[in-house]
């Protein structure tokens, strides 16, 4: 099957990719898998790269955990306000959920 401008690939009559070209493509992919693989096992070899960026791994950061726990204590709740006719959306403290036994 001719195409404008000619493709790099070759196409059967039918205008089916052949399959030469797909394996060749599968291959390519397979190894581009296996060499990212083998970089990122190396890189997590090397000490110095693994602990870029952090003082101490150990250390807790208890400022930002605070942070986390009282925002999952948080809920949104949506009203519509009747004066102006526009949605609101409200910061309320999530309420436990009651059992009905």
């Amino acid at each position: 099957m001719r195409t404008t401008p000619p493709a790099a690939f070759n196409n059967n009559s039918n205008g089916w990719t052949d399959i030469v070209t797909f394996v060749i493509v599968w291959a390519y992919s397979i190894g581009v898998i296996v060499f990212i693989a083998i970089i990122y096992y190396l890189l997590n070899r090397i000490g110095w790269i693994n602990d870029l960026g952090t003082k101490d791994r150990h250390a807790k950061d208890t400022y930002m955990e605070n942070v986390l726990v009282q925002l999952n204590k948080l809920a949104i709740e949506h009203d519509w306000d009747t004066i102006t006719g526009y949605d609101r959306y409200y910061l309320v403290e999530k309420v436990a959920a009651e059992d009905d036994e």
